[in-house]
């Protein structure tokens, strides 16, 4: 076994036939579920996300990596990802203004959850 997955020929097969996939539209939409009250660093999150995609065909594909956001303090991103699609959802009960509420914000979390399962087939959250 490659200590690197770019060196493997059995892993590269799979990857591609994952990036085919994901271009014929087959795969399970993947929704990333964020809910916070602490400020939220969509930059960073995209490139993170961006790199770890890097040459992989499905940066090229649309409607398949969404983010679900629950926040109060979103830090706008200065780049744009156009393979993820972003709905940001505003958290402004008083109850998730406390710093210390952990119950409130995983009940939103679980908000989220319900309405990227009611939006999309199937998804992964995560």
């Amino acid at each position: 076994m490659n200590l690197y997955w770019q060196n493997d020929e059995a892993l590269i097969k799979v990857y591609n036939g994952i990036d085919n996939l994901a271009l014929e539209g087959q795969l399970r939409p993947i929704v990333f579920i964020i809910a916070t009250n602490r400020k939220f660093d969509f930059t960073s999150f995209e490139q993170s996300l961006l790199d770890s995609l890097k040459g992989s065909a499905i940066c090229k594909t649309k409607g398949f990596i969404h983010l679900f956001i629950g926040d109060n303090n979103f830090i706008p991103s200065k780049n744009t990802c156009d393979f993820l699609s972003v709905k940001r959802v505003k958290m402004d009960s008083h109850e998730l203004n406390k710093k210390d509420d952990i119950g409130c914000i995983r009940q939103f979390q679980r908000k989220l959850a319900r309405e990227a399962c009611e939006n999309f087939e199937d998804p992964i959250l995560v």
